[in-house]
């Protein structure tokens, strides 16, 4: 995790990003500087939304589930994004 001023963080985004792509495990809650692993997190179900055809959904992130991964049909693809579900603490 990098170290980063909250203060300048907050500054400078303005907002804490969109809650649905946080990982369960995020340290801190959301009144701090994401770690870096979130960006990863956001990048895997982000990816998963580029397959899939839509955004994952509120409900699935309040339980620690997150997304139908058979909805990736590379398997290298759908592995390489539940490695990363699963690092940030998401049951998949």
């Amino acid at each position: 995790m990098v170290d980063e001023d909250v203060e300048v963080w907050k500054e400078e985004t303005g907002a804490a990003g969109s809650a649905d792509y946080f990982s369960p495990l995020r340290p801190g809650g959301y009144d701090q500087a994401p770690p870096i692993f979130d960006d990863w997190y956001a990048l895997a179900l982000s990816v998963w939304s580029l397959y899939a055809g839509e955004r994952p959904f509120e409900s699935h992130r309040n339980n620690r589930r997150t997304i139908d991964l058979m909805r990736v049909q590379d398997e290298e693809v759908r592995e390489w994004i539940r490695g990363i579900l699963k690092q940030g603490g998401a049951l998949v």
